[in-house]
């Protein structure tokens, strides 16, 4: 029986439907696939096609001043140039500055500023110098990571990475080598900051706000791991921890924790949050207060706190006014009469301790009318005081118990 009209013109519309449906699907997994149609949240709902101006990268954190970053027009993501710390010439008038957080002009909960890693890795790259420190005529060297933070060749970096040696060499990313003039460091803190003559601006990296980070935010490390070799290097990981205490050498210090691959080498690398800006400085010193060798475990000083340490290293070289007692030792536990406290190995010869009569052999057991068992305990009176002020110690010597009473010198011996 031979078919109706009506029945082959249903027949016919919807093979005409499905071939159309069939192209368009055809086309859109195409587009998709090559990058030309991509899936966007905004406000909680799903868009599909260019992404809207407020949720596309910017290619550069907005200006601090809240004006609105360039829009995304399609273009591959631009590499902007931070502004660095104001600089000027001499000894050294500069100082650093920490930034907030950048704002995106139209707040959305998927961006609002953020930088994917790979945009931290092209901003921030070209900032990151290689330190090589030698001595003259005495073979090996050691090598690090710094910072460059002003456009004319400020650099941030450890102080164990410079530290006893007296020629230091910076290479820039683009392999050009440099001779670097220290500035000055600080032991405690363990920084220090160079500087060299490039003959061009440098891009120098932007300080963020340590203080604002949170636990489980994106942290990114940039350095040398091993050597110049791995140059480069970028880890990435989550905040494990803020406002950590650990001590090292005797000294207790306030550090962030994190989980990104921080190895020998690294040391005076930034650590970088999600918005492109500097926040810490990677010690890997810091993992000397562990006797095993750990995966998962950096430290890093945050920036809040270095940034006066840097302010006066630009400004005199060195950390005026912090209190020492000019001896060396160890602790000692109780033996027979002897008490607990901290066996003096040296005493400076120009300090007033050396003056008032301590000398090598003795323990202090008492420092300030407390009772002290170790090193750690001293040091946290001490650094209470500043230089200049007069204590009392309770020292142990051939049986006898007796108080001396001397004043502290100025750390940096000035």
């Amino acid at each position: 029986m031979p078919k109706k009209k009506s029945d082959r013109a249903f027949i016919f519309t919807v093979v005409v439907l499905t071939t159309v449906l069939f192209g368009i699907i055809t086309t859109a997994i195409v587009l998709f696939t090559a990058g030309h149609v991509k899936i966007y949240s905004n406000n909680g709902h799903l868009t599909i096609g260019v992404p809207p101006a407020s949720l596309a990268p910017t290619g550069a954190v907005p200006p601090a001043d809240g004006s609105s970053p360039t829009p995304y027009d399609g273009s591959p993501t631009p590499v902007p140039t931070y502004p660095g710390a104001q600089s000027g010439s001499g000894g050294v008038d500069a100082t650093v500055q920490i930034l907030p957080p950048p704002v995106a002009a139209t707040p959305q909960p998927v961006l609002d500023g953020v930088l994917t890693t790979e945009q931290i890795g092209q901003l921030l790259t070209p900032s990151v110098v290689g330190i090589t420190s030698t001595n003259n005529g005495v073979e090996g060297e050691a090598t690090g990571t710094g910072m460059i933070f002003s456009a004319d060749g400020l650099i941030l970096t450890n102080n164990h990475v410079i530290e006893g040696f007296d020629t230091l060499t910076v290479t820039l990313f683009d392999t050009s080598e440099h001779p670097a003039t220290l500035i000055g460091r600080d032991r405690q803190t363990d920084l220090a900051v160079l500087k060299i003559e490039a003959g061009k601006p440098l891009r120098a990296v932007v300080f963020g706000n340590s203080d604002q980070l949170s636990v489980g935010e994106r942290a990114v490390c940039i350095g040398n791991p091993f050597g110049l070799e791995l140059s480069g290097t970028l880890t990435q990981g989550v905040i494990s921890a803020v406002n950590r205490s650990i001590s090292v050498d005797d000294l207790t210090m306030t550090v962030i924790q994190i989980d990104a691959a921080v190895n020998p080498g690294n040391s005076g690398g930034p650590l970088i949050n999600q918005y492109g800006q500097v926040v810490g400085v990677i010690s890997s010193k810091l993992m000397g207060s562990f006797n095993t060798a750990v995966e998962g475990l950096g430290f890093a000083i945050p920036i809040v706190k270095a940034a006066p340490i840097i302010n006066q290293l630009l400004s005199t070289g060195y950390i005026a006014g912090r209190p020492a007692i000019g001896i060396t030792g160890t602790d000692t536990p109780a033996q027979g009469d002897a008490p607990a406290g901290f066996l003096v190995a040296t005493v400076s010869l120009d300090s007033d301790a050396h003056r008032a009569g301590i000398k090598p052999g003795d323990i202090i057991y008492t420092f300030n009318g407390k009772t002290i068992t170790t090193r750690t305990e001293i040091n946290v009176i001490k650094n209470d005081l500043k230089a200049g002020d007069t204590i009392t110690v309770g020292v142990y010597r051939d049986g006898d118990r007796f108080d001396v009473d001397f004043k502290l010198m100025d750390e940096s011996g000035h």
